[in-house]
């Protein structure tokens, strides 16, 4: 029984993405959870409701999908018709999974809307999640670095009614 067990745990720890290694796997892993640690960093330090950790499960979720989508792509086991092999349908899942939490993060009240800086940083959590485990980690990386530079460059302009913001917000306010 116990050498049953000892081949069964060493055949589904083997390889567990067909043609990826553990070493593989986990490095984009990581990268995963850094760059979605590094988004979340900055609306934690703005004391927004999806913060730290929400940023880093959703960059490590992604990642997660899209290493199982790779593993179902090149798993020989499953051939012919049995399975329609689709790898654009990860991004479409992550898309629409992201934005579905990103949403409640979105309020409006008058014609102030608020959360939306954070609902964009959850989807850009997602995108950079799927890019590392896509094995996209230079196009991740830039990603991130682009995203938290225009973060930190550009100032709000929602808690300071420029004479720029006002006229669009009263267009936007009283469309027909």
């Amino acid at each position: 029984m116990t050498e049953e067990l000892n081949i069964l745990l060493q055949q589904h720890f083997r390889d567990p993405v067909p043609g990826l290694t553990w070493a593989a796997m986990i490095l984009r892993l990581v990268f995963a959870l850094m760059f979605g640690a590094a988004l979340g960093w900055e609306r934690e330090q703005h004391n927004k409701a999806a913060g730290l950790r929400t940023h880093m499960m959703i960059s490590v979720a992604a990642c997660l999908f899209a290493l199982l989508t790779i593993g179902l792509m090149k798993d020989s086991s499953i051939a012919g018709d049995s399975i329609r092999k689709d790898p654009i349908r990860l991004i479409e899942a992550v898309t629409a999974g992201v934005a579905f939490l990103a949403a409640g993060t979105i309020f409006t009240s008058g014609d102030r809307v608020r959360g939306l800086t954070t609902g964009a940083g959850m989807w850009m959590a997602g995108a950079i999640g799927a890019a590392c485990g896509l094995g996209y980690l230079g196009l991740a990386c830039w990603s991130r670095w682009q995203t938290s530079s225009a973060c930190r460059s550009m100032p709000s302009v929602s808690g300071n009614r420029s004479m720029i913001s006002r006229p669009l917000i009263r267009t936007i306010s009283h469309a027909p």
